[in-house]
């Protein structure tokens, strides 16, 4: 993560880096992916939103400008943000055919939703482009 990326919306949400929410009313909210996130900030108002970064030795906490991290993939697709090995396809031309991906080491979630495309390019997810040979 470069510096300041947590300021505008370039911090990664996942199960290893959470976001935690305090709401006015003294509870918690605990978010592991953006579409999460979304929904906490929509429907609550919010005191603080804090980022938790694990490191090698120690994990940071940075504090989260709610309005920088309301793009969200679409629900089904939700834990895109833990996901492993990333891949787009695209056909000799450019065009997106699909995109695959792993979910906890197991499950391979395959999709030709351009909306996930365009939420992957936007967050700037870490993904392979791959091209098929024409």
């Amino acid at each position: 993560m470069i510096l300041r990326d947590f300021e505008s919306g370039g911090f990664p949400i996942t199960k290893r880096s959470p976001v935690i929410c305090t709401l006015p009313n003294g509870s918690v909210k605990v978010a592991y992916n953006r579409f999460d996130l979304k929904k906490i900030i929509t429907i609550n108002k919010l005191i603080s939103c804090v980022g938790m970064w694990p490191g090698k030795k120690n994990t940071d906490c940075f504090i989260l400008d709610p309005e920088a991290y309301t793009i969200a993939p679409p629900e089904r697709y939700k834990d895109i943000d833990s996901a492993t090995d990333l891949k787009v396809y695209l056909d000799p031309d450019g065009a997106f055919m699909k995109i695959t991906y792993i979910i906890n080491d197991l499950v391979t979630v395959e999709s030709d939703d351009k909306e996930l495309l365009e939420y992957v390019r936007k967050v700037k997810l870490k993904h392979q482009n791959l091209y098929a040979k024409g």
